[in-house]
């Protein structure tokens, strides 16, 4: 009895002393401390508020002019990336008024006193019955921002609440971590790098050369004060604004067939003369080959695709009396004969002609029974014909860099501002002063 009693806190104190050898022999084998820098990247995503500002200026020059529309009082002519320049209509031709500064323009057009403009990917929507002074009617942020499915790549990189994400920032960090904590204390990082802006955008995003790229902001005033442009996938985007109010849809039963989204072509040019629609696309890889996508809202047929495998489109036209489109593709006139075959399928036909003349005109109309074609070295006049497109006249001193053909006028656009011209007599065409 005396010696259990003796053994019994011997042996609790041995248990006692080996159990607390053990624990510091096990902390002392896994616990370590180490010395390191560590990263972590923070999206960067840009400041619209700065971007998206518009302002008017007394004058600018003109750099880049690659479109004019017009309303009653005035014409407007689209500076790509820069902004619009706006001349007062008078008896005399015209004045230059103002400059309206938007940045990232790609395309625009009119209805009556409202401008439709993309603002990179903002569509704008302006008051400009007194152009020196507009007024913002609406801005919806992201409007060309919007392609699903297979032409995602056509959006610029976007977070839904946040924006469009143009970089990444790394931040690094040095100190001590341990098998217990074994990342740094990003915390404080995290919280300064919660909202990184920038407005500086990314080299190559923007291409100012033709064809245009990113953002596919291709628009056009159509018909019923509505606004066409590419809606989010093989379908129109269409918007209006009236009695304060913007309205916008993405539909593909509009009157207008719906444009395809052709897996190898990006869209370069949206115009609309004669009643059609004309898209105009190249071929993403090398830009050599093309389409152009000839919709009608009314008549036989209602739509026709132009494939041409070996030169780019650049414009297109209608001559009704022949059933035919003619194209510039290339440096060449081209014309697409249609017709529609019933039975035994309802299937469109095309008759291919490449007439002989070479041409560098980057705009074509069918004006007076005949054909205008005009570019930055001259303009030429062609009756047209199934078996020979016959040169009439040449105008070598009318050129420009963008066009538009209104009622008895010819409005010209180049470096030096805008030109008119009388065109109600085609053989006698003069510069009205």
């Amino acid at each position: 009895m005396r010696l259990r009693r003796f053994l019994f806190p011997l042996i609790s104190l041995l248990l006692l002393i080996g159990g607390a050898g053990c624990d510091d022999e096990y902390s002392t084998y896994h616990s370590f401390t180490k010395e390191v820098t560590q990263s972590k990247s923070y999206p960067v995503y840009l400041d619209m508020g700065k971007v998206g500002a518009i302002a008017v200026k007394s004058t600018s020059p003109l750099v880049s002019p690659f479109k004019i529309v017009s309303n009653p009082s005035h014409f407007f002519v689209g500076d790509s990336l820069g902004g619009i320049h706006v001349y007062q209509k008078d008896a005399h031709g015209t004045t230059k008024l103002c400059y309206i500064e938007c940045p990232y323009l790609r395309d625009f057009d009119v209805i009556g006193n409202r401008l439709f403009c993309n603002n990179l990917t903002d569509m704008v929507v302006l008051d400009v019955s007194n152009p020196p002074t507009i007024s913002l009617l609406h801005r919806e942020p992201y409007y060309f921002n919007q392609f699903s499915d297979y032409k995602t790549y056509w959006n610029f990189p976007f977070q839904k609440g946040k924006g469009i994400q143009v970089n990444w920032e790394t931040r690094t960090l040095t100190g001590t971590i341990t098998d217990r904590q074994p990342q740094l204390d990003f915390s404080e990082v995290d919280a300064q790098c919660a909202h990184l802006t920038t407005t500086e955008i990314p080299d190559g995003w923007l291409e100012n050369n033709y064809p245009r790229g990113k953002p596919y902001s291709a628009l056009v005033n159509v018909a019923n004060e509505e606004i066409y442009s590419l809606g989010t996938y093989n379908s129109w985007k269409v918007c209006s604004y009236s009695k304060g109010e913007f309205l916008t849809k993405d539909i593909k039963d509009a009157p207008y067939p719906s444009p395809y989204y052709y897996s190898n072509s990006i869209p370069v040019k949206l115009s609309y003369k004669e009643n059609i629609i004309y898209i105009l696309e190249r071929n993403e890889a090398n830009h050599s080959s093309g389409h152009v996508d000839c919709l009608l809202s009314t008549g036989y047929f209602r739509g026709f695709h132009l494939y041409f495998p070996n030169c780019a489109p650049k414009d297109a036209t209608y001559v009704p009396e022949l059933k035919a489109f003619y194209i510039l593709a290339g440096h060449y006139i081209w014309a697409a004969f249609t017709e529609i075959k019933e039975i035994p399928a309802f299937v469109a036909e095309e008759e291919y002609r490449k007439y002989p003349q070479l041409t560098d005109a980057s705009s074509i109309n069918y004006i007076d029974k005949k054909i205008i074609t005009v570019g930055r070295n001259g303009l030429s006049i062609y009756l047209p014909g199934k078996e020979q497109l016959e040169h009439v006249r040449e105008y070598p001193d009318i050129s420009g860099r963008c066009f538009l053909f209104e009622e008895n006028r010819l409005v010209t656009a180049d470096l030096q501002g805008l030109k008119l011209y009388n065109t109600s007599d085609l053989n006698n065409i003069q510069q009205i002063q």
